[in-house]
């Protein structure tokens, strides 16, 4: 015999890529039933998707639409930006508080994001993303700052041309590197002006603390063009093979203390500059970390 489902009385609008069990936990609060009771109904389900539109009283395609934890396996197999969201569920970010305050709902909500999602795009607020995580309280406007947003908006383009997982892995060794230059005291040279007018901008001086989320905004425009160049330089490598990787490297070090470090040239075999370049991560078929969702027949490198 089978349990006899009726819509709850309150409904619960879900946020864009809010995660399943915090859905179902704000569904449960507000009808005053146990999370855990809810949750165990719905997962456990024959159809977890048709049993939660039962109990919302909302359409199967909408809630898909809305929890990437709904998506069919086959639509999660063959949209990369889904299956690179969900693959890495430990280090999902806080939704935008003005969303969460739009939407009615709890003002700390955790969301499925791609790694380039450091900023609400609607409400112009720095939120960090999955690599660049902060609290709730660390939330900031970034409206006065139109490179930022520009940035945001080159950097959704690169998955368009290099794929949403090469994408996350480059601008993971951008990030990387810029934290071992501030932490070397590189950032603080005189001739780094873009970055030091953004931080007094932000009413915090260029010894802010290199993981403080002020400072991860204000180099975030110069994380995405370093993002960039190592994408460029790793679709050369794959084009050019092993024997031009000398020439390669220098090229790219050259043009990153150009357009991004404002002249100074990175050296040292411990800088994570010279690793994402030389370390072997070229495998075509490895969907994380590689050129898995990368056809490199009809692509081409970014300007």
């Amino acid at each position: 015999m089978k349990t006899q489902i009726r819509t709850l009385p309150l409904t619960v609008t879900p946020l864009t890529c809010e995660t399943l069990s915090g859905y179902i936990e704000r569904l449960a609060l507000r009808n005053k039933q146990s999370p855990g009771t809810l949750r165990r109904a719905i997962t456990h389900s024959d159809n977890p998707t048709h049993t939660l539109a039962r109990y919302t009283g909302r359409e199967a395609h909408a809630l898909r639409q809305a929890l990437p934890e709904l998506r069919p396996d086959d639509e999660r197999d063959n949209d990369a930006w889904v299956r690179v969201i969900l693959g890495h569920r430990s280090q999902r970010p806080v939704a935008c508080s003005h969303c969460t305050a739009a939407a009615g709902a709890p003002p700390r909500v955790e969301v499925h994001a791609p790694r380039s999602r450091v900023l609400c795009r609607k409400h112009r607020r720095w939120i960090g993303g999955p690599y660049r995580r902060c609290d709730l309280a660390q939330q900031f406007s970034i409206r006065e700052f139109p490179e930022v947003i520009t940035a945001a908006r080159r950097h959704h383009r690169s998955h368009r041309t290099f794929g949403v997982a090469s994408t996350n892995d480059a601008f993971f060794a951008a990030i990387r590197a810029f934290d071992y230059w501030a932490h070397h005291g590189v950032l603080r040279n005189r001739a780094m002006t873009d970055i030091h007018r953004r931080l007094h901008a932000l009413d915090v001086g260029i010894d802010v603390r290199f993981d403080d989320p002020l400072n991860h905004a204000a180099c975030y425009p110069n994380t995405v063009k370093l993002t960039a160049i190592i994408l460029h330089a790793r679709y050369q490598l794959l084009q050019h093979g092993r024997d031009a990787q000398p020439e390669i490297i220098t090229a790219t070090v050259n043009e990153v203390a150009l357009r991004v470090l404002s002249g100074i040239r990175p050296t040292g075999v411990g800088d994570p500059l010279h690793q994402a370049l030389q370390r072997d991560n070229y495998d075509p078929d490895d969907p994380y970390c590689s050129w898995g969702d990368l056809s490199l027949a009809n692509s081409t490198p970014p300007q």
